[in-house]
């Protein structure tokens, strides 16, 4: 093929290629493998008749699936090719070639692959343009035809023919909106636009210690992003006036018990009921108020301490309806007070004793104990999950240094622990809160990391939560939970040092270890270390579009998709909060057709370049602000915009 020949080659973009380091390039002229041009690609994706293989590259030099490898994270994302007769010939980063290759060449989007149908764009000679590549929409195609026609023409050196009833390829771009359609830049004086990013601590203040960017978010931020966050760190703040409304944990589980006493099917529909009036309901409410808050840090902080002291529907929703009131009551009066308190909150909360199965627990040699004995012989009394999770998740860490022993004697210290709203078979009165039942407490003295509990009831167990609050371990093991969730995956350790260092002179303080949190350099030295949850993704693509979701479903239907509804995590150590938990290849495509909706959805009356400037504008790279500038639709440059690597990180 000469030179003048390989300018008309056909490529294939796909729009996954948005979230690695540019669009990847399928060549569909050639039929040959080019092994030299897959460097860096981890491994393909073959599918036939509904079996799926992985396979490494060099496997087949004839496939349907190929994967682009993310150069930060060794991620793989899937490339889908429209039919079989396109094998790929190559995949090259279009950053590395020269604007020589691009002559004239088209490209084609490919879209959702599973419709079966490919978006036909133009590709205009970057050399005479001199602006970069732009793009322009000429339909649909449905069938593979046109494109056979296109990749015909391509090997002949020839282009192919414009013909309109056969999706042909127009020559020019044409960017011209229809009526009421979305404005790629703001063509309007008297509009105004919207100010830009002003600079990368901006974008870390409002992504990694935030929430995303919205606007008027740089005007409050200004030219001081650390002095804003440190302004928002106050001890004491009062509950968000949209969350006040909601029962107590309490009143719920008291209803839910009285229910219970009459019927499991009275029970069955009142915790129906509470999930409907309640829990879903106060989830809305806390999703608003993060998307409209200019208190973005208080938030970020009340995401990770619940998820510190998890609680999850996973376990049956009879006690799951409350973790939106127990994270409400037990979590966010003291995510910027003392750990000691949070612990004991979190630990004495009947939500979380439920969920780790500490209401059943019964010591051995108790009277609810040796009473169960009798009846049942073989039955199991101890229960040791509660006392398990206390030590290696939410206090010591799984290197703190405890052994099986010690989670022993720490669950015979936690018997009793329970609620009222739990029936014992005794007439006692129905309520919902913390209760300490004495009949179910082992007796005796315990030892625990070297320390004997004498006999003292519930005070054994606040005894204990003290001295685990204030164990050295305990700062590591919160330090480096911090450092990792607001610095790097792998937590360097010399920061690592430093926020423990503050933890265990301040006695846990959290207002001061948040403080040395913002203070910390590593957290600002790279602004895009970090991947956002589909939780975080969906609230910043809120909040940089300044909409509300109008509905649950809004809401609850991506949190589906993503594999990340509410108060759902699949175990009590929480989400992830590492990237490779998040970005896989099924999970990154949902992720860009999700942005793809979402971007439709979105008024007309949008600017897609204002929206860039105001959420990535300063860690915007020219590739991303190329594409977006030479989309065919606002549609399109704002699902650019959202599936951008820099959106995605934080």
């Amino acid at each position: 093929m000469n030179a003048e020949t390989r300018h008309h080659r056909i490529r294939a973009v796909a729009d996954i290629g948005m979230v690695a380091e540019g669009f990847a390039l399928v060549d569909l002229a050639d039929m040959h493998l080019d092994h030299r041009a897959l460097e860096g690609v981890e491994r393909v994706e073959h599918r036939h008749r509904g079996m799926r293989q992985r396979r490494r590259v060099d496997d087949d030099p004839r496939r349907r699936f190929a994967c682009l490898v993310d150069p930060v994270d060794d991620l793989a994302f899937p490339v889908r090719l429209p039919h079989h007769r396109f094998d790929p010939g190559c995949l090259r980063d279009p950053g590395a070639l020269g604007g020589d290759v691009f002559k004239r060449v088209m490209a084609v989007d490919l879209g959702l692959a599973l419709a079966q149908k490919v978006q036909v764009r133009a590709v205009e000679d970057m050399d005479r343009q001199g602006h970069g590549l732009a793009c322009a929409s000429v339909g649909v195609v449905r069938t593979y035809a046109a494109l056979a026609r296109v990749s015909r023409a391509a090997r002949q050196g020839r282009r192919p023919a414009d013909r309109r009833s056969s999706h042909a390829i127009v020559s020019r771009p044409r960017l011209a909106a229809r009526p009421g359609a979305r404005r790629l830049r703001g063509d309007d004086p008297a509009a105004g636009s919207a100010a830009p990013m002003r600079s990368l601590d901006t974008f870390t203040a409002l992504n990694r210690f935030g929430l995303g960017a919205g606007p008027g978010d740089d005007a409050r931020v200004g030219d001081d992003p650390r002095g804003w966050l440190l302004d928002q760190i106050r001890p004491g703040q009062a509950l968000p006036p949209g969350l006040r409304r909601f029962r107590s944990a309490a009143e719920i589980r008291a209803e839910i018990a009285r229910a219970g006493r009459e019927s499991n099917e009275a029970r069955t529909r009142t915790v129906r009921r509470a999930m409907n009036r309640d829990f879903r309901q106060e989830v809305m409410a806390r999703l608003r108020y993060e998307i409209r808050t200019p208190e973005v840090l208080p938030e970020r902080m009340v995401r990770f301490w619940a998820n510190h002291f998890t609680a999850s529907l996973s376990r049956g929703s009879r006690d799951g309806v409350t973790i939106p009131a127990y994270e409400r009551e037990a979590i966010r009066p003291h995510v910027f007070g003392r750990f000691r308190d949070m612990l004991h909150a979190a630990a004495r909360n009947p939500t979380l004793l439920t969920y780790l199965d500490n209401v059943s627990s019964v010591g051995p040699d108790s009277p609810a104990g040796q009473n169960r004995q009798r009846n049942r012989p073989t039955a199991t009394t101890l229960n040791e999950n509660f006392a398990r999770e206390l030590l290696e998740l939410h206090t010591l860490g799984v290197d703190g240094g405890y052994t099986q022993d010690d989670i022993i004697e720490a669950a015979k210290i936690f018997t009793g622990w329970g609620h009222g709203g739990y029936r014992r078979g005794g007439d006692e009165p129905i309520h919902g809160n913390f209760q300490f039942v004495r009949r179910q407490h082992q007796p005796g003295p315990k030892t625990v990391l070297g320390r004997v509990y004498e006999e003292a009831g519930e005070e054994e167990g606040l005894r204990l939560l003290d001295d685990l609050a204030r164990h050295p371990s305990t700062a590591r093991h919160i330090a480096t939970k911090l450092v990792r969730h607001f610095v790097a995956d792998i937590p360097p350790p010399d920061a690592v040092a430093r926020i423990e260092q503050v933890f265990r002179d301040t006695e846990g303080d959290l207002a001061e270890v948040t403080r040395a949190l913002v203070l910390l350099d590593a957290a600002w030295a790279d602004p895009l270390a970090k991947v956002k949850t589909p939780h975080e993704f969906v609230v910043a693509c809120f909040r940089a579009t300044g909409s509300l979701p109008e509905n649950q479903p809004d809401y609850f239907q991506p949190m589906r998709l993503l594999a990340m509804m509410p108060h759902s995590a699949p175990s009590p150590a929480g989400w992830s909060d590492r990237a490779a938990d998040w970005l896989g290849p099924e999970a990154l495509m949902i992720r860009l057709e999700w942005a793809r909706g979402f971007a439709a959805r979105q008024p007309g009356t949008l600017i897609p370049a204002e929206i860039l400037d105001r959420s990535i504008g300063a860690a915007a790279r020219e590739v991303t602000t190329t594409w977006v500038e030479r989309a065919p639709s606002g549609d399109a440059a704002l699902a650019m915009i959202l599936a951008s690597p820099e959106f995605q990180r934080r």
